[in-house]
């Protein structure tokens, strides 16, 4: 039985060759946002559909359509172990409560894995100047999100600002833990600027940013376990993502009580959780804690002569933001080297020029701040 289109919920932001795949084999794909617009399509198509309810964390496409050709005689196939739709026969189908149900009863045992897209892993920056017991949550909950071992952990570069020695500690005691991990440490403190002094030495693709008191919580683990992959092929195609630690979008030009308007209420058989937001509007929806775009576009909207670019200036730079629905825990701000004075400028260093750096292997790098 040939796959006769793909029904997603969201934007699906296809790969370009799993783009170039579908069209080639004459599928059709659609988008609806609740369950219930399946009826719509019911009256107009026949055939076997796939049914990607997550496209950003979904089974690999081209294997799975192959697999369904294998299969004669079902309305609809279900995840082993799970109510999850996998595939459906769109003739044969009925819709009731928001949820998907065939015309007979039956057991299928389907097995599927999750593919990482097929990016390189990028590297996580971080800063970190004290508070070694915030420092060891992040880290805990970071390393514990990275799902799925054989797809390769990214690489996880901390650049402490003149740190405190109960810090320092605290960072040489998981570096001498964890290979993936690198420290950068430097006897002056420049702030935020760290972020470009970093950007404009290791000039990455895509940048990877963790501020060190933002706590992901554990159904990460099994959610999104390719989530820096993920962050990485949207930050490719022009967007900005990041996880949130409020679960409403909220526009940064709005008093707090506007954030209510943009609540999305559920609808019959609509749950919150799509898995991710999507947003091409002028309302800010993701905030600084844990984020990535394109190291390109931080350099060209970061003035070396003003405050650091923050998240306002990130939304206003970039094509679309997307956000998992999942959303962890801000700790707190760093009073000693980030907001401590905001209308005194404390996120300018007092320092600028050229600067001597030290690794963990014992080795001087100099970086800048312009």
């Amino acid at each position: 039985m040939d796959v006769a289109g793909i029904v997603v919920l969201m934007d699906p932001l296809l790969d370009s060759d799993e783009y170039e795949w579908v069209m080639s084999q004459g599928y059709r794909t659609f988008k609806i946002y609740k369950v219930s617009e399946i009826l719509t399509l019911k009256h107009h198509l026949k055939g076997f559909f796939l049914f990607l309810e997550n496209p950003r964390m979904r089974f690999d496409i081209k294997a799975f359509a192959s697999y369904i050709k294998t299969i004669g005689g079902l309305s609809l196939i279900r995840e082993k172990d799970s109510n999850k739709v996998l595939a459906f026969d769109i003739q044969n189908i009925s819709i009731a409560n928001g949820f998907m149900h065939n015309d007979y009863p039956f057991l299928l045992k389907v097995s599927l894995w999750e593919e990482a897209p097929k990016i390189d892993v990028p590297d996580i920056y971080m800063l970190a100047h004290s508070r070694p017991e915030y420092f060891r949550l992040t880290m805990n909950s970071l390393l514990y999100s990275f799902g799925k071992e054989q797809s390769g952990y990214p690489n996880i570069k901390i650049f402490l600002n003149d740190p405190t020695p109960e810090l320092f500690s605290a960072v040489c005691e998981y570096q001498q833990k964890y290979s993936m991990i690198e420290w950068y440490k430097s006897d002056v403190n420049v702030k935020f600027k760290a972020m470009r002094a970093m950007i404009d030495y290791f000039n990455p693709n895509i940048f990877l940013y963790a501020e060190e008191d933002f706590i992901l919580p554990e159904t990460v683990h099994g959610d999104y376990p390719f989530w820096p992959q993920q962050f990485a092929q949207i930050a490719s195609k022009g967007g900005l993502a990041g996880w949130r630690s409020n679960n409403l979008p909220k526009s940064f030009y709005n008093p707090f009580w506007v954030s209510k308007l943009f609540m999305k209420p559920p609808t019959a058989g609509q749950t919150f959780d799509y898995r991710w937001e999507i947003n091409y509007g002028p309302d800010r929806m993701v905030p600084g804690h844990l984020i990535a775009l394109k190291g390109s576009i931080y350099k060209y909207i970061d003035n070396p002569l003003t405050k650091p670019a923050v998240d306002h200036n990130l939304s206003a730079s970039t094509l679309f933001e997307a956000t998992p629905t999942t959303f962890g825990y801000h700790i707190g701000h760093n009073n000693a080297f980030d907001y401590a004075d905001y209308a005194n400028k404390a996120h300018l260093p007092d320092y600028h020029g050229a600067f001597s750096v030290v690794d963990h292997k014992g080795e001087k790098h100099s970086m800048c701040v312009k």
